[in-house]
């Protein structure tokens, strides 16, 4: 007995060293399983002051020339624009033209930046010797050229440019050549000779191979330029306005290319901003506008262009009804009003957007709370990303939620700070106003730039709430005070 009590007392020692509590469990052992460490007491952030760093201006360009005279340049300069593209009836659509010449007078003497659209290339080294002798000449522009020429639009190839940029780089090195490429949606037509049509990113490998490498890391802008048109209007449809498929897609595409390749691109994008054909039959407005410009710059674009600023000539593609910012008669439509409004949003914030949009890492894409099997418009059918990022790789961020769709795009400023592009991404005709949550890991306070005013915001339990009209874009930048 006393040898099997000593075994025991041996037994029940030994657990109590090893700290087994099967016999006398301890029930507060186990209250911190399944809980976060301890959160460390977060770092205090010091924003840079924005204002008062180097940031070049946001690039807000139109397409079609208005009528050349002073009168007309100046009021496309009080518009908002810094760019124009010199193009169109009014220089007859030639390059060198007494109205080309004419129309670079005029920037120069107005401070405007001029693009003129070429249209031999073979002779580009002949006219910048020319264009050159004014400042605000920065280079050409060749529209949607594909791989190789063909029939379809009879434009040169890429294959075929390359020779002739080449001797222009060499010639001139600070006179850009921005080739304006053609949508996704456009593959369609197997253009470049293959006997399938190619996927876009071969297309934008081709356009890297021939074209890309010639202004990489030189002197002049290193373009890389899209035109793809958003709003849609189908009047079979039983709703007969919505937004291309596509569109957000092709954004993205160019976006990556210029943050994940080493040519140094800079993205320029068009915009609607008229009625110009049987799809696309519908006036822009202001929501309309500003909605296609922050969700741009919520992938980090260099440069906005307008399709169009002046309206071109009536054929059976562009109604009389389609009158652009300004009419064939050159008097400012509603639409020109509307985009000097967002215009000059964009101004007012364009320093602190331009130390983020290099560093774009990527957007979001977030299903509205509203938008149940109820909802007969509950499917987004224009949240087309190939790479969305998700909530959970946003840094800094916890959660978001809103009640309608929206896109965030998620930017770093070179101290390192987090940036969010908010924009509420519905046909701005169905009326989906947007509440949205941003809860935040760590952050007390946060810049919130709303119509391009800035406001310093102060969080509670790390959360910013929104309230995105329709359209609208709000840029938010958390950090932590205390």
């Amino acid at each position: 007995m006393k040898k099997l009590l000593s075994i025991f007392l041996a037994i029940f020692i030994a657990m109590t060293c090893c700290g087994c509590n099967i016999l006398f469990p301890n029930n507060n052992d186990n209250d911190d399983e399944g809980k976060k460490p301890p959160v460390e007491p977060p770092e205090k952030v010091t924003l840079p002051n924005y204002d008062e760093l180097e940031s070049e201006e946001l690039i807000i360009n139109g397409w079609y020339t208005p009528a050349i005279s002073k009168e007309s340049f100046q009021t496309y300069k009080d518009c908002g624009f810094n760019y124009i593209f010199i193009q169109g009836e009014v220089n007859g659509y030639n390059t060198m033209s007494n109205a080309t010449i004419q129309a670079l007078e005029l920037c120069e003497e107005l401070g405007l930046k001029a693009i003129v659209t070429i249209d031999r290339p073979e002779n580009a080294v002949i006219y910048a010797e020319t264009f050159v002798q004014y400042d605000c000449f920065v280079g050409f522009n060749y529209d949607e050229p594909v791989v190789r020429t063909n029939t379809i639009n009879n434009r040169l190839g890429f294959y075929e440019l390359q020779p002739y940029v080449e001797a222009l780089e060499a010639a001139y090195p600070q006179v850009e050549f921005m080739v304006n490429l053609n949508p996704s949606t456009s593959m369609v037509y197997n253009w470049g000779g293959a006997n399938v049509p190619m996927t876009y990113a071969e297309h934008l490998d081709y356009f890297e191979e021939y074209l890309g490498g010639i202004y990489a890391n030189k002197q002049a802008t290193n373009w890389l330029s899209c035109d793809d048109y958003v709003l849609k209007n189908d009047t079979s449809l039983k709703t007969p306005n919505y937004l291309k498929k596509t569109w957000l897609f092709n954004i993205e595409i160019l976006a990556e290319r210029k943050r994940d390749t080493e040519y140094g691109f800079t993205t320029n994008f068009f915009i609607q901003s008229q009625a110009y054909n049987p799809g696309n039959l519908r006036i822009p407005t202001y929501n309309d506008l500003r909605m296609q410009i922050y969700s741009l710059m919520a992938f980090g674009y260099d440069s906005i262009s307008y399709y169009c600023y002046g309206t071109p000539p009536y054929d059976t593609t562009l109604p009389v009804s389609c009158d652009a910012l300004v009419d064939r008669a050159g008097n400012k439509t509603q639409i020109w009003y509307d985009s000097q409004k967002i215009n000059a949003e964009v101004r007012k914030f364009e320093k602190v957007y331009g130390q983020f949009k290099d560093n774009w890492l990527g957007t979001a894409q977030i299903l509205g709370t509203n938008n149940t099997s109820k909802d007969e418009m509950y499917q987004n059918g224009s949240f087309s990303l190939n790479h969305p990022v998700s909530v959970d790789n946003l840094s800094g961020v916890d959660t978001i939620t809103s009640t309608e769709d929206i896109i965030v795009g998620y930017l770093k400023d070179n101290s390192g700070n987090s940036g969010f592009m908010v924009v509420n991404y519905n046909d701005t005709t169905y009326n989906k106003k947007s509440q949205v949550e941003m809860k935040f890991d760590v952050a007390d306070k946060a810049l919130v730039f709303i119509d391009g005013e800035k406001q310093d915001l102060t969080l509670t339990d790390n959360t910013l709430n929104l309230d995105l009209d329709l359209g609208e874009g709000v840029f938010v930048i958390p950090y932590n005070e205390k």
